[in-house]
Order: structure tokens, then sequence, then C-alpha cells
């Protein structure tokens, strides 16, 4: 996760780990990346959905 970091990482566990246990046998797939200094929310939103698919094409949980 180059852009999320550490803290971003430990949020996509957390957020993954809510979904399966309120939904067992569910699956998530998350994007976390950092906000960029003078980067637009939608532009910042974009990369988030590039990171979630890049982690469902990579055979991540919400495939």
């Amino acid at each position: 996760m180059p852009d999320g970091g550490p803290a971003g990482a430990a949020m996509v566990d957390q957020v993954t780990q809510d979904v399966q246990a309120r939904y067992p046998g569910a699956a998530a797939s998350v994007g976390a990346t950092r906000w960029r200094a003078g980067e637009t929310a939608g532009t910042w939103l974009s990369r988030a959905d590039g990171a979630m698919y890049r982690h469902k094409r990579r055979g991540g949980p919400g495939r």
C-alpha cells in the first residue's frame, strides 16, 4: 500500500475485520490513500477507488 502507509493498511484491515464480523463469510476490498496537498476531493477518491480495484485484481478478499 504505497500511498496509504501503515495507518492506511491498519484501517483497511480493521474495515475488513468489521465486515467479516458482522457478515460471516462476506469479503471486502477497500482502497485507502493519503490526501496530497492541493489535490481535489475527486482526485483523492479516484486514487482510493483505483487502490481498491488493484486489491481486487490481486485476489483480495472482495474479488
